[in-house]
């Protein structure tokens, strides 16, 4: 059934349909450029810095703020293709794919992400502890009784000072992951909504939305 809204032709879609074929879609080029332009900043990266040189802050912030970019930029073309490829006329279906395809995303990125940090902690840490100066047999006990006597061996004030750190260090990145993510909300939503726009371009030969 067609209707003609200020004198446009459009469709009215059944109620309450989601169209998780163009979600995975639209996710699917979401993942592809952020990959893609993390391994642009990498490499970047990797000829900026030499190899014996301390980085500093204003790269760490540089850095932060390009995933961030990337972050935004890899929703916002993730939610345009999910409207686009969705064949929605609504806005609020649109938007409500738009962030589907976003939380989606988000759900994909951050079980990669944690299993990558995971091992790069783990490896770290496996490393430090069998460097570290200690006998023989402690370099020989599990990673998790070598780390508990170092934080034992702290004085009290060295523990404080430490707790204090991680706790300023995991209030940032709450913050700061909490802000991205509105920001990724807003973007996910004119993503969709946008995507499904771009179908409205008219043939001057059949009248019909390409």
């Amino acid at each position: 059934m067609e209707t003609r809204i200020d004198n446009e032709p459009t469709q009215v879609n059944p109620a309450g349909r989601i169209n998780l074929g163009a979600i995975v879609g639209g996710t699917i080029i979401g993942l592809f450029s952020q990959g893609l332009l993390s391994l642009l900043g990498l490499a970047t990266g990797l000829l900026i810095i030499d190899p014996g040189e301390q980085i500093g802050a204003a790269f760490t912030i540089g850095t932060t703020l390009y995933l961030i970019l990337i972050t935004l930029f890899s929703v916002f073309i993730a939610a345009f293709a999910t409207g686009r490829f969705a064949g929605l006329f609504s806005k609020n279906d649109s938007l409500l794919h738009g962030i589907a395809t976003l939380a989606l995303l988000t759900l994909i990125s951050a079980f990669t992400i944690n299993m990558g940090v995971s091992n790069v902690l783990n490896g770290a840490l496996s490393y430090r502890a069998q460097t570290a100066c200690a006998p023989q047999s402690q370099q020989a006990m599990p990673l998790e009784r070598q780390i508990t006597g170092a934080h034992a061996s702290m004085t009290p004030q060295q523990q404080r000072q430490m707790q204090s750190n991680i706790k300023k260090y995991v209030t940032s990145i709450s913050w700061m992951g909490f802000i991205t993510g509105l920001i990724a909300l807003v973007v996910a939503a004119l993503g969709g909504i946008m995507g499904m726009k771009s179908r409205f371009h008219y043939n001057t030969a059949n009248q019909r939305p390409v």
